[in-house]
């Protein structure tokens, strides 16, 4: 047997000097993408859901080898590549049976193990301080995810995958305005004040339609609208259209009147033809038969109220000179009439006493 050791010590070498050294047991981590969008839709009832998934890796050189795998996650959010202070509510968890949802076991025979990232509202926890995705953010804003995995056991050390989460392009018109039911008379006027709101994230061509009106003017109403449209209406901008309507003179049955009003984005959807977004209101209004009444005119002379001209300075000289003259008259008539005796005594004449 010892004429093979020098042949077995010689292997033994050999095999050190060609097999490379074991670098023990590690793990990687990866994503699927790097770049990740959510909906933030508010009317969408999955706003605010997001999963992503993933994949951690072990490699191993002996069987008797194992890690214990760890996975945290954080995302900060982000404005125009500045911190906003808030942090979007997140977990990573396995998705096979393993030892806790965010740890898990691998060996030379358990070489990988599939994770999610998700992004729910039911993660919300008042107490933990990170938020929901909140509904209509702008696309300006950016989730910075920084997901890590550690491990421990025969070896130890770490792996970091960070990823972005933007939010989703959506479309979204709001138009609101008081849609009680209204009795309307003849010669009634309505004013409502629409508010028209781009409540999406993207900039929008608006467009608002009554289409009753044309029919309503040739009813004898008289109809004004003082905005129909709205060019380039920015995320959260809000416009308030007057509408404005008076009642013909005679409405000649009851009925009932229903007013559509519809906003709509010029833009369409190449899938289904229709506007992104569009909202419709009505507004009923119950018509009530009646007629205004003419104010009485009255035609008869002896009551009608006749203005006194305004007094002429000319006409009142006039009048002053007419009683000057006439008081000459009678001075000089009682001056003849005092002078008495013959007509051919001038000296009775002119000595007769004239009082004035």
């Amino acid at each position: 047997m010892k004429k093979y050791w020098p042949i077995l010590l010689a292997g033994a070498l050999l095999f050190t000097l060609f097999v490379p050294e074991a670098k023990g047991a590690s793990a990687s981590l990866s994503l699927e993408d790097d770049e990740f969008y959510i909906s933030v839709d508010p009317s969408d009832p999955e706003q605010g859901y997001l999963e992503i998934n993933g994949q951690v890796k072990g490699e191993f050189d002996r069987l008797t080898e194992a890690l214990n795998v760890q996975l945290s996650v954080n995302i900060t959010e982000e404005y125009d590549g500045e911190p906003t202070g808030r942090y979007w509510a997140c977990d990573a968890t396995f998705d096979d049976e393993t030892v806790t949802p965010e740890e898990t076991l691998l060996n030379y025979n358990q070489r990988s193990a599939d994770f999610t990232v998700l992004l729910s509202p039911d993660l919300y926890d008042p107490e933990g301080g990170d938020i929901i995705v909140p509904p209509g953010l702008s696309p300006l804003i950016e989730g910075k995810m920084v997901l890590t995995m550690s491990y421990t056991g025969t070896n130890e050390g770490n792996d970091v995958e960070i990823a972005s989460i933007f939010p989703d392009y959506y479309h979204l018109i709001n138009l609101t305005t008081p849609t009680d039911p209204i009795e309307v008379r003849a010669g009634n006027k309505l004013n409502y004040t629409l508010r028209l709101k781009n409540a999406g994230n993207e900039p929008e061509d608006v467009m608002i339609e009554i289409p009753v009106l044309e029919d309503l003017e040739a009813d004898g109403w008289t109809t004004s609208l003082s905005i129909d449209r709205v060019l380039g209406m920015k995320p959260g901008e809000e416009v308030r259209p007057v509408l404005l309507l008076e009642a013909p003179k005679e409405i000649s049955f009851d009925s009932n009147l229903d007013l559509k009003i519809r906003a709509y984005t010029l833009d369409i959807n190449p899938d289904t033809e229709e506007p992104l977004s569009s909202k419709d209101l009505e507004i009923e209004l119950r018509l009530i038969h009646s007629k205004v009444t003419d104010p009485i005119t009255d035609d008869d002379d002896d009551d009608d109220i006749v203005e006194t001209p305004e007094s002429s300075p000319y006409a009142v000289v006039a009048v002053i000179a007419i009683l000057v003259i006439l008081s000459l008259v009678v001075i000089i008539l009682l001056f003849v009439k005092r002078g008495g005796g013959d007509e051919g005594d001038d000296e009775d004449l002119y000595s007769a006493p004239v009082r004035i």
